[in-house]
């Protein structure tokens, strides 16, 4: 498992959780990731490029979801 994945499942597992503090601590975590998770797929290619586009649509659902939540950190 990847950095990134591992990244990934601790977000995923605040806002399953619900946890609204840990979202908020979250916030300028995943903001980070959204980030660099664009930036590699800008620069990657081929089946590296399909997985690293399939982990930027994961953190923008868990964005959303997280936004749904607790809509006061994303004002």
């Amino acid at each position: 498992m990847s950095t990134m994945e591992k990244y990934l499942d601790a977000i995923e597992a605040a806002v399953e959780t619900n946890d609204g503090k840990a979202m908020e601590l979250l916030e300028k975590f995943t903001a980070y990731v959204y980030h660099e998770l664009h930036s590699r797929v800008d620069a990657a290619s081929g089946d590296e490029k399909a997985d690293l586009n399939a982990k930027l649509q994961r953190v923008q659902l868990l964005i959303s979801r997280m936004a749904q939540a607790a809509p006061s950190i994303w004002l």
